[in-house]
């Protein structure tokens, strides 16, 4: 949107007006959000991260993406080109493989241009924090015991696509809970994070 104001010129008895167009550089951050609220150590997870131009130019922006944006743990960076008034979400893939389980990781967001208005709105924290699991957590209580074979269990035989299909239940990410996963449940159980 295009700010304006009225400048008054003052000539002798008459008083006439303008209208001038403020033109500005504005980037901003608008929504972090990532798919889920936790996820196996090891494996990937998506968040979507929804950027405006707010100012009045086309603005080629970078954008990062942290997992710990205090000791510089970046997930990765993406540009996106705008238009005034555009906003385009952008979707970053989080692998999580070595990160350390049995934490949440607050999600930032940073747009940079190479000059920009208003700062304030160029970070953002995602709302939802992602709790990195240890595998085999499958009620998040951070230890692999009884109680996440139970469910387990109670997956055992189901596909993808079937409607009580479990995902989380899938240890070995082949799309279906058998044998294979009780087996790698087994190497996990007694892990607590």
């Amino acid at each position: 949107s295009v700010t304006e104001f009225r400048r008054v010129l003052f000539r002798s008895d008459n008083t006439t007006s303008q209208n001038v167009e403020v033109l500005r550089h504005d980037i901003a951050i608008v929504e972090v959000l990532p798919y889920r609220e936790w996820i196996y150590e090891g494996r990937s997870v998506s968040v979507n991260v929804t950027v405006a131009n707010e100012g009045n130019f086309t603005e080629t922006a970078t954008v990062d993406l942290y997992y710990n944006v205090t000791e510089n743990k970046l997930i990765g960076t993406q540009l996106v080109i705008l238009e005034p008034d555009e906003t385009e979400t952008l979707t970053f893939t989080w692998d999580t493989t070595g990160i350390p389980h049995a934490r949440n990781y607050t999600i930032t967001a940073v747009a940079t241009i190479a000059f920009d208005s208003d700062l304030t709105d160029n970070a953002m924290n995602g709302t939802t924090k992602i709790h990195v699991r240890i595998l085999g957590d499958m009620n998040g209580d951070n230890k692999v015991d009884l109680k996440d074979f139970w469910i387990l269990g109670g997956c055992f035989g189901h596909c993808q696509g079937q409607p009580d299909w479990n995902p989380d239940a899938d240890l070995n990410f082949d799309n279906r809970v058998d044998v294979k996963d009780i087996f790698k449940f087994g190497k996990q159980y007694g892990h607590v994070g």
